[in-house]
């Protein structure tokens, strides 16, 4: 794959990163506890590749999965949680610099702006959803995590 398809992969990352801070590293740990470390890979990669942490990164992105429906959860927009999203985007992405020869800063200087835009468009999204149908907004938000780890799952299947 060209390296500009995988920069578009790490914005997508980024914006999964967006909707489910966790998704993004749940599914990226995942994939790579189930393939061979190379002898090359950097701490980050190793650290993820570790099925214990694999484990742990899937039990926190259910955890924010429920957490995400309670009342007076602080919205995904204040500057912590986009950080954390940013943050999130980005060490996801860095398997994919790591992998695919591609200078780590770019990449995930591109998977963190697509957090924050991730953010902000799909709080509308499922905001706009929500008042339009009518569906309570647990079970949008369900419908969002659902959407997420599709997708991350889609766009890191080739990893």
């Amino acid at each position: 794959m060209h390296p500009f398809l995988w920069l578009g992969v790490a914005l997508g990352v980024g914006v999964v990163a967006g909707m489910r801070s966790l998704v993004p590293p749940a599914v990226v740990s995942r994939t790579l506890s189930r393939q061979p470390v190379a002898d090359d890979a950097g701490a980050v990669e190793r650290v993820l590749a570790s099925p214990r942490t694999a484990s742990v990164l899937s039990a926190l992105a259910i955890g924010e999965e429920i957490i995400d429906k309670l009342p007076g959860v602080p919205p995904r927009t204040r500057a912590a949680a986009l950080a954390v999203r940013a943050v999130a985007g980005a060490l996801s992405a860095a398997p994919i610099a790591m992998r695919h020869s591609l200078h780590l800063a770019p990449v995930g200087l591109v998977a963190a702006a697509g957090a924050i835009v991730g953010a902000f468009l799909f709080v509308r999204v499922r905001r706009r959803i929500a008042t339009g149908t009518g569906l309570p907004d647990a079970i949008v938000g369900t419908a969002e995590d659902a959407a997420a780890i599709a997708a991350a799952t889609r766009l890191l299947r080739k990893l």
